[in-house]
């Protein structure tokens, strides 16, 4: 599943926000309308005071009913509003969980390729390592032999100078 874009939440958000001033206005409008009807008749009391009181039950029946209709429709409207929250801070727990899971399996998976990538290194470098040590030591054993033949023709060249000199020197007269 992939991740909800920052701006998608927020959105939904301004969108949420939006509604419930909505709302609020719609409410406060109402109010005012209420107001408004409640001034009027306190105007026409105090001018038409026969005419009130004939219809005096029918605009508190109708006061009443419109107070009802607009409390219904605002207890209808918060619920709706609070299942919509709900429903929505659900989903998004949802998808948050989801993302989670994957981000949390993505690192796991690159966490297991790069072990297997550090351990393919750390064995072809200790190969690369005893191939080296096994070249230096061939060039060691080709340099000891070398010096060895060396140091023994010098030797036997040495030895074969000291006996002419020897001889020259402890027998002068014999060629």
């Amino acid at each position: 599943m992939s991740a909800i874009p920052d701006t998608d939440i927020k959105e939904l958000l301004i969108k949420l926000e939006q509604n419930i001033q909505e709302i609020k206005i719609s409410q406060v409008r109402s109010e005012e309308k209420l107001g408004a009807i409640e001034h009027n008749l306190s105007n026409t009391k105090a001018s038409l005071e026969k005419s009130i009181d004939d219809t005096k039950a029918s605009l508190e029946k109708s006061i009443d009913d419109t107070k009802t209709s607009l409390e219904k429709r605002i207890d209808n409207t918060n619920t709706t509003l609070d299942t919509r929250i709900d429903d929505t801070k659900t989903s998004l727990e949802k998808r948050i969980e989801d993302t989670k899971t994957s981000l949390e399996k993505r690192v796991e998976d690159t966490k297991t390729s790069l072990e297997k990538r550090v351990e393919d290194t750390k064995t072809s470098l200790e190969k690369r390592v005893e191939d080296t040590n096994k070249r230096l030591d061939d060039i060691n054993s080709r340099l000891n032999i070398t010096t060895i033949g060396f140091l023994s023709i010098v030797g036997v060249l040495v030895t074969g100078i000291l006996g002419a000199i020897g001889r020259l020197v402890f027998f002068p007269g014999n060629p």
